[in-house]
């Protein structure tokens, strides 16, 4: 296993990978069953780049994000160019402009949009790809081959920009994606627009500490922005072993009260939104879901509350015995995740076997490319709909990957999850598009690879309810 090559009792305080990992598989969904094993360890396989502002994919065009963007700064001289150096370590994140609270319900003006995008899983040129043609932005003129993301221009007015969850895991640059997307949110506030993030099941599996679906790259992103920013924080490497090596830059940022909600990012998402006519959520809302959790509202106000909260605080003695024996590194790392667990908002769990999460369920999306094959499905979401009242007349959701976005249920329900993740379907990006009428709304389909689609020929009624051109995508239904 790769480490920083200090042992304690034959455990290496590990940047990546360590023993507390894929061994134990029996966690479940609910508040009831959850264990961590310690298993075999997981080895990231080679140093991090020295260079790490710089982050170039396969072809010519470079995006810049750590150090220009997040202005990194170090005690010492780095390769990040044209940064000052200080004694003090900071690190700045770009947030969201609006708590949860004021975006439960979002009323919309006439002719105001709406772009909804499903699950982004870490493709930051997927997003930036679907954001481009959809014309909500723009890359500077000339800087086409080498972009600052702080530079990304929004273009879309007063347009609202909805990311329906899971953009962590699966892909490289899951941090670049978050940080695009909270530099978006102040620029399109100052032109009367916004942008609301969605949490989904990904999100709170990383809260967990549960990574089965984290991309190699994801865990060097990670330790790249956050490793050195905590080595200095804490003063040594040694809180490592507080997470017993599972990827603990990752886990730290991610926890309740970690990095990610300190920098008020995570506990800035939403559950589920009402924009206009429209219900955003990753997975799904039902009746009994709004009855029992207290509304959209509710549940927004309790997940931000969770995620601000520092959930995990170490008994007295704890932190001394990390550094001994390896059950006692393990079982404190087993203490955080149990503690995590157990504190969180039930509708971010899996819910009862009856009423899956809003995070997780899939009535309204699986089969892929299909009618709901949950019979039911049709009444859920009528009665889910009646009940958050006033205008609300359709559903918008991810989760699921299809081939294509595409509705059912008379076009209650968007299934806009296109896997265009590299590290999913590596699919061309589509993007949803609603205009707010006076009367109804014009809903309209925007694929990078067909234009423009009207929304009658993206329902699952007019073509049969047939399988579309991968209907092998419910491999992917696991996570």
């Amino acid at each position: 296993m790769l480490g920083l090559g200090r042992h304690v009792a034959g455990f290496t305080v590990g940047r990546g990978g360590g023993i507390l990992g894929r061994g134990g598989r029996n966690y479940g969904w609910g508040k009831r069953a959850f264990s961590v094993g310690c298993g075999g360890g997981v080895s990231l396989g080679q140093l991090l780049c020295a260079d790490a502002e710089c982050v170039q994919l396969e072809d010519s065009t470079r995006f810049y994000y750590v150090g220009t963007a997040h202005r990194l700064q170090t005690s010492t001289h780095t390769h990040l160019r044209g940064l000052s150096t200080s004694s003090a370590f900071s690190y700045t994140f770009p947030t969201p402009t609006s708590p949860p609270s004021s975006l439960s319900h979002i009323p919309l003006t006439p002719n105001q949009k709406v772009y909804a995008i499903g699950d982004v899983h870490g493709s930051l040129k997927k997003l930036l790809h679907a954001l481009t043609v959809a014309k909500l932005v723009k890359i500077p003129e000339g800087k086409e081959d080498e972009i600052v993301l702080k530079d990304v221009e929004w273009i879309g007015g007063d347009s609202l920009l909805v990311q329906c969850g899971d953009v962590l895991d699966r892909g490289s640059f899951e941090c670049a994606c978050f940080h695009l997307l909270a530099v978006l949110s102040r620029k399109a506030a100052e032109e009367g627009g916004g942008v609301v993030l969605c949490l989904g099941n990904h999100e709170v599996l990383n809260t967990l500490g549960l990574f089965n679906y984290a991309d190699k790259g994801g865990n060097e992103e990670f330790e790249r922005i956050f490793g050195d920013f905590f080595d200095a924080q804490s003063g040594s490497e040694s809180w490592r072993l507080n997470y017993a090596g599972n990827q603990p830059a990752r886990w730290r940022a991610c926890e309740p009260g970690g990095a990610f909600s300190s920098f008020g990012f995570l506990n800035n998402f939403v559950l589920a939104t009402q924009i206009g006519r429209s219900v955003f959520v990753h997975g799904g809302l039902t009746k009994e879901h709004l009855e029992e959790y207290g509304g959209i509202e509710g549940m927004n106000e309790k997940a931000r509350r969770w995620f601000e909260e520092e959930v995990y605080r170490p008994e007295v003695g704890e932190e001394e015995k990390v550094g001994g024996e390896v059950k006692d590194i393990v079982a404190c790392a087993q203490n955080r995740a149990r503690a995590i667990q157990s504190s969180m908002p039930e509708f971010l769990g899996g819910g009862s076997p009856d009423t899956p999460s809003p995070v997780w369920m899939r009535d309204y999306s699986s089969p892929a490319d299909s009618k709901p094959g949950n019979d039911s499905a049709n009444k859920l979401l009528q009665n889910a709909l009646d009940t958050i009242g006033g205008e609300a007349a359709r559903m918008v959701v991810g989760h699921t990957p299809q081939s294509r976005i595409n509705s059912a249920c008379g076009g209650k329900v968007w299934r806009i999850d296109v896997g265009m993740s590299e590290g999913v379907m590596n699919n061309m990006p589509e993007m949803l598009e609603i205009v707010h009428g006076e009367v109804e709304d014009t809903v309209t389909v925007i694929s990078t690879r067909e234009g423009r689609v009207a929304a009658g020929d993206r329902t699952m009624e007019s073509q049969g309810g047939e399988k579309g051109e991968k209907g092998d995508s419910d491999i992917f239904l696991r996570g």
